[in-house]
């Protein structure tokens, strides 16, 4: 989106805010400053709008939800995990969350290293119908348990969520690489790193994907392949690849 169309369509969603308090229309606007990565001013809307007008409990819900969603896209993760955290204590006993709650905590769980807590929630409700979103779940899921160090689990869920085609299969496939290399099962790893690399079109992933393969080779004592992979990792920016490639030099 170009500038000239961002800025027609502030125009007419701030306009129809103040003539109309739709709460459809701020939560429009937050999504035209999601696009630009205006993150901080998405949270100022949503904000303001709770403050100037009186909201019914679903209305309260969607903007406290996206709230905590804003705090998340700017890596205020202790602020996002408490209002979801308010959102999540609020459902009623015998009542199922949304997906996207679910889905968000985990993740914030998971990126906060709080993998018992994610676990709780996982084991909890992880039996609900999620719909198209199944696979984000699954895979945080999945991710939960490889932070557990449960890799077996953790590929179960892994091996359910690549079933369902989602677009980061790369990811997928390199955690599954990651959870057979902490099972010495290094054959297994190699394919799913492999796998994972073809599939990723994004620098820091290839780089990544690099010095795990290197990794790999190292404890086959291939050197030669292992250093051929870490100097990949190094030329896309790994930092860990110049680490890697001091015993060789």
């Amino acid at each position: 989106m170009n500038f000239t169309i961002f800025f027609i369509l502030y125009i007419y969603y701030y306009i129809k805010i103040v003539l109309t308090k739709n709460i459809d229309v701020a939560i429009k606007l937050t999504e035209l400053y999601e696009k630009r990565k205006l993150y901080s001013k998405g949270l100022r809307v949503l904000t303001r709008f709770r403050k100037k007008h009186t909201l019914d409990e679903n209305e309260l819900y969607r903007i406290d939800f996206r709230t905590a969603y804003f705090f998340m896209l700017l890596g205020d993760i202790d602020s996002a995990i408490s209002r979801f955290e308010d959102l999540f204590n609020k459902v009623n006993e015998g009542t199922l969350p949304s997906q996207y709650l679910l889905i968000n905590l985990i993740e914030l769980y998971n990126r906060n290293k709080d993998f018992n807590k994610a676990k709780e929630i996982i084991q909890k409700y992880l039996a609900i119908p999620v719909g198209i979103n199944d696979e984000c779940l699954l895979f945080n899921s999945g991710n939960t348990y490889l932070g557990l160090k449960k890799y077996n689990t953790a590929l179960d869920y892994y091996s359910q969520a690549v079933q369902l085609v989602p677009s980061f299969k790369d990811e997928i496939y390199f955690n599954m690489g990651l959870c057979k290399y902490h099972l010495h099962d290094y054959s297994n790893s190699l394919n799913l790193f492999n796998e994972s690399l073809k599939l990723s079109d994004r620098k820091e992933k290839k780089a990544e994907i690099h010095y795990a393969i290197g990794i790999v080779y190292k404890e086959w004592n291939d050197k030669d392949s292992a250093l051929n992979h870490f100097h990949e990792a190094d030329k896309l920016g790994y930092e860990k690849a110049k680490e890697a490639l001091n015993p060789f030099e």
